[in-house]
């Protein structure tokens, strides 16, 4: 489902930039290579879904963010 494979995406994203993920929508789109439109519609099932967090212009996952600051 391409909101699975999204949300993999997006957490690989903020792995590999240490929690620093600006929610820059172009950005994100063009990773998952689907529309800013699609990704739009995506990120919002994940926030609804408990998964992902904005927060002070970052897209944000609570375990991720308890991983970063163990590492």
């Amino acid at each position: 489902e391409l909101t699975l494979d999204a949300a993999n995406t997006v957490l690989d994203l903020i792995y590999s930039r240490d929690g620093d993920l600006p929610d820059d929508e172009r950005f994100i789109a063009g990773w998952l290579r689907v529309d800013v439109r699609v990704w739009k519609r995506i990120r919002q099932r994940l926030v609804d879904l408990g998964k992902l967090y904005v927060e002070s212009g970052l897209i944000r996952n609570r375990r991720a963010d308890a991983e970063v600051l163990r590492a």
